[in-house]
């Protein structure tokens, strides 16, 4: 039986050290990613389960705001930062 039991959160998912934490989750069968980025066209889109588009970081409401809501609906259970900023 196939599970993908863990929800996992990647941040700037677009971004090259997005990619390589994507990379690296692919190994594991029990894993959903999901990635979110604040550019709809990027690389990372294409290897994740589910892509969502966030407001810019900068934008520190709107963008924890949306994590919040992101977190809650898809029963995240880890979150991946790509970049010091997040």
């Amino acid at each position: 039986m196939h599970l993908r039991n863990l929800n996992v959160l990647v941040l700037s998912g677009g971004s090259f050290q997005g990619l390589a934490l994507i990379k690296g989750l692919r190994y594991s069968d029990s894993v959903r990613i999901i990635m979110v980025d604040s550019s709809p066209e990027n690389i990372g889109k294409y290897f994740v389960d589910e892509f969502l588009v966030v407001p810019e970081v900068s934008k520190t409401n709107g963008f924890l705001r949306s994590l919040f809501n992101i977190c809650e609906k898809e029963k995240i259970s880890l979150i991946f930062p790509s970049t010091d900023i997040e």
